[in-house]
Parts: structure tokens; C-alpha cells; sequence
């Protein structure tokens, strides 16, 4: 896979868990990655993601889960499994190859609410993957982006595993006012369906 976890990674999703049942406010997901690109994408130049900047180790942030941004390493407990499952029929018939979107889908059809989420501002999982359908660069060498990364990670060893959650603010994407767009297809084999609904015991 192309993905890389910090060296934290553990001890942030352990510690959001117990600020959540601190706060007594259940969210669905612990977000340990995001898609946040903040760099161009100009030819030969390896883009950076989200968290590769200074500070942030310490803040986390807490709202409506959206599938362009809260898809990558996150966790959820039996609770949230629970109530999932017993949108099966749902999710698994939802024309749409793409999960994230569909659970995005069932937040705002299925479920009672919208999906919840707690994240850190600083992810702890990062995509190196320059290769395929979602970049077209002109220089394709995910062994770069990794070593980036572990300059990254070196440079910023002081910062890592964070005390407390220090700062707890509403996410920069605010998905409460984006809608489920139409499902973009690649989900209608009865295989595949069927084969959904058995994971589900459905």
C-alpha cells in the first residue's frame, strides 16, 4: 500500500478516545488521515499533503464526516459498526464504487444523522501514491514523496504524541452543507451486491 503512519499513531487514536468519553459527545470516527493537498501540482514537483507543516500536533478537530476529506485511517468501535450494519441493504445496493461516498450517502439517507467525526489536525496517515487516476504528474516517484515524509517525520520528533488534546476546533470542510452527489455507477454486478451483503450477514 502507499500509505505511511506516523510514529504516533496509536497514542492519537487512544487519546481521542478518551476525550470523547471525557466529553461524553459519541462521534462515529476517529480520523487519523486526511486529503487535504497544500501544495500545486505543477509538473516535477512531488506534491505535500495535509500536516506536512509546521505545528498542528496537538489540535484535533470535531464535526460531520466528509467523504472528500475524513477517508483515510480512521477507526470506529461496535457502536458504530451496529448502526452501519443495519443499513446493509442500503449500502450494499448503492450504485456506487466508491465506499466513502456511500457511506456518505447513508448519513443523509439510512442513518438517523449525519456520520460524526473526531480527527487530527496533523494526520498520522499519509498518502504517498503519485501514481494512477487521481494524479497526473509528469514525474511519478512515490519513493520521493516517502522520503519527504521521513524528513518530515524526523524533523518534527519533538512534536509527536501529544499529552492532551490541546485544541479542539470545527473542521475547515464543513460537509453539513455539501449533498450526496449521484451515485457515480460501478456497483451493479448482483455479484458484487451479494457478496456485500454476506460480509454484513445480511
Amino acid at each position: 500500500e502507499d500509505h505511511y503512519l506516523a510514529p504516533d499513531f496509536l497514542h492519537v487514536l487512544a487519546l481521542m478516545q478518551s476525550h470523547i468519553k471525557q466529553i461524553n459527545e459519541p462521534v462515529d470516527f476517529y480520523v487519523l488521515g486526511q486529503q487535504r493537498k497544500v501544495l500545486s501540482r505543477k509538473e516535477g514537483q512531488v506534491p505535500r499533503f495535509a500536516g506536512i507543516f509546521a505545528g498542528g500536533f496537538d489540535q484535533f478537530e470535531k464535526g460531520e464526516w466528509a467523504s472528500v476529506t475524513n477517508n483515510m485511517g480512521f477507526a470506529f468501535d461496535s457502536k458504530t459498526w451496529s448502526s452501519l450494519r443495519s443499513c446493509s441493504q442500503e449500502f450494499c445496493k448503492y450504485d456506487d464504487y466508491n465506499w466513502d461516498w456511500t457511506l456518505f450517502h447513508l448519513g443523509h439517507s439510512c442513518l438517523k444523522e449525519p456520520l460524526s467525526f473526531i480527527g487530527a489536525l496533523a494526520p498520522r496517515v499519509y498518502h504517498f501514491g503519485m501514481c494512477g487516476v487521481h494524479f497526473k504528474l509528469g514525474n511519478c516517484n512515490p519513493a520521493d514523496a516517502l522520503r519527504e515524509y521521513l524528513t518530515y517525520i524526523e524533523r518534527n520528533q519533538n512534536a509527536w504524541y501529544p499529552t492532551a488534546v490541546e485544541r479542539l476546533t470545527a473542521p475547515r470542510v464543513v460537509s453539513v452543507h455539501m449533498k450526496p452527489p449521484k451515485p457515480f455507477g460501478g456497483w451493479g454486478d448482483p455479484r458484487d451486491v451479494d457478496l456485500c451483503l454476506s460480509y454484513s450477514g445480511k
